[in-house]
């Protein structure tokens, strides 16, 4: 009987652990959660950088060689107009 009766407070205690840690495991596991949603969120955000950087750089680079072009022509058809 004795034996039971410690089995029971042993068993009681360690419920009443067990019940306050719940919500401190709880929140620090959404805590963590929330950590890593951000993060993961960020990385994936930043990962189309480098893409976007270099259609920017290959739209300015075909934007110059389109300029470089009307300016050829151009040059071209006033030399054509002036040896007219």
């Amino acid at each position: 009987m004795m034996r039971l009766l410690r089995v029971t407070t042993c068993i009681s205690a360690l419920l009443k652990v067990f019940l306050k840690w719940v919500p401190f495991a709880t929140t620090l596991t959404l805590i963590c959660a929330l950590i890593y949603g951000v993060v993961q969120q960020d990385l994936r955000q930043t990962a189309n950088d480098p893409q976007i950087q270099i259609a920017e750089a290959t739209a300015s680079e075909l934007a110059q060689v389109k300029r470089r072009n009307l300016l050829s022509q151009w040059k071209d058809s006033l030399a054509f107009e002036l040896r007219a």
